[in-house]
């Protein structure tokens, strides 16, 4: 009997994680305040540099760290709101009680990794067209800004699941974000820098390699945070 309990089990899971999941497209498709929010913040800011960089060639390790800067402020400003507004609309009591703790914070968590990597392509495209920039080491490049994603999503909504049913949840869980996101800019500066051409490629590998298990060990471990919180 245990093959078809387990199979239950598993079934149990897919469940919850794709009913939250689709909960947060159906909500978001309402009121797109979190890609809006980051959407246009990151167009004003690439305009921005690239206005302030007009007729003047950025170099890589510079542009690569205008770029994190832009994409990791656009996230810490959209992605802890989906954790977050459920304690503002009411709703975090009646969601505790249709799924658990760690199917909510992996549903929540897809979501806003697909989000995040919507908004990192276009800005990305628009970062390197409006400032004239080469990439001649594409993949390290690409795999450096999903990497960073993943890393920087998994901290991110961590911060937003710790913070969630205090009262200053917005302040604190910028507060929590920022110890998190500080190696994911050191790896991701790094990684950029190579594929924009500095730099040694291993250097890039290497941070790529750092990008993509810090998170997945974030991702691994927050949901057990986020459900003994809830517990409490």
């Amino acid at each position: 009997m245990e093959p078809p309990i387990r199979q239950d089990q598993t079934n149990s899971w897919y469940r919850e994680i794709r009913s939250v999941f689709l909960k947060e497209i159906l909500s978001e498709g309402r009121a797109p305040h979190s890609i809006l929010t980051g959407a246009l913040f990151s167009l004003i800011a690439v305009v921005a540099i690239s206005l302030t960089s007009y007729n003047h060639a950025l170099q890589p390790t510079l542009a690569s760290g205008l770029l994190w800067v832009v994409l990791l402020f656009a996230s810490v400003m959209s992605l802890p709101r989906m954790m977050l507004a459920e304690e503002d609309l009411g709703t975090g009591d009646l969601l505790r009680l249709t799924a658990r703790p760690h199917s909510i914070f992996w549903g929540k968590l897809f979501f806003n990794l697909g989000q995040l990597i919507i908004l990192a392509v276009i800005l990305c495209l628009l970062f390197v067209l409006f400032n004239n920039l080469t990439v001649p080491h594409p993949g390290i490049f690409i795999f450096g800004v999903l990497g960073g994603c993943t890393a920087v999503n998994a901290s991110v909504t961590l911060a937003g699941a710790l913070s969630a049913r205090a009262s200053n949840r917005y302040a604190l869980s910028t507060a929590i974000s920022v110890p998190l996101i500080l190696p994911i800019a050191s790896w991701g500066v790094s990684a950029v820098r190579t594929g924009f051409g500095t730099g040694f490629v291993m250097d890039g590998q290497h941070a790529v390699l750092g990008l993509f298990s810090y998170g997945i060990a974030a991702s691994a471990v927050g949901p057990f945070i986020y459900a003994a919180i809830w517990k409490s």
